[in-house]
């Protein structure tokens, strides 16, 4: 009987010690700004972390280009997001910008299923906004979130909790 009481003492210790870690890629990356390539948010209340397509690319990349045209793109295998500056000339930081201004910003989700691609972007974009919290130095963070409707997929995407902090933006 001793050695029954410590036994069970020590299988709760255990349970209640492994039942509160959590994996790290079930929970939203840290709001950071140190180029640590992180991005993630929920799509419809559900976690969404990038994993790439499964054919060897990043799942996440960002690309400037010579005009100063800043695309962010995630994938995830069944599903991508991108959040796009037309022309980061003047673009501040910790300024909210509207993602509904299809001529400057665009945010888009993509769904693959079965082969059938359903691209959502403006002006499909109900509601939303970026908010870039650094921009040097090869760093580019912020936060977002979106509310968008693609008659083709019949269905009101929400993203919300969206964050990036990304360390190579490619020229």
């Amino acid at each position: 009987m001793k050695n029954i009481i410590p036994a069970i003492f020590i299988a709760l210790l255990l349970s209640t010690a492994l039942s509160s870690c959590k994996k790290e890629d079930h929970v939203l990356p840290a709001i950071t700004m140190e180029g640590k390539n992180t991005f993630g948010c929920y799509v419809n209340g559900e976690l969404w972390l990038p994993k790439g397509r499964g054919d060897g690319s990043l799942p996440i990349f960002v690309d400037m280009t010579v005009n100063n045209f800043l695309a962010i793109y995630a994938d995830n295998r069944n599903s991508g997001i991108t959040i796009a500056i037309k022309d980061t000339t003047g673009i501040k930081v910790n300024h909210p910008y509207s993602l509904t201004d299809g001529l400057n910003f665009i945010a888009s989700y993509l769904i693959i299923k079965k082969e059938i691609s359903c691209q959502t972007k403006n002006p499909d974009v109900i509601s939303g906004e970026v908010t870039l919290s650094k921009l040097q130095n090869q760093i580019i963070s912020g936060t977002f979130e979106f509310t968008t409707y693609n008659p083709d997929c019949g269905d009101t995407i929400k993203v919300t909790e969206g964050r990036f902090d990304i360390g190579t933006i490619t020229r």
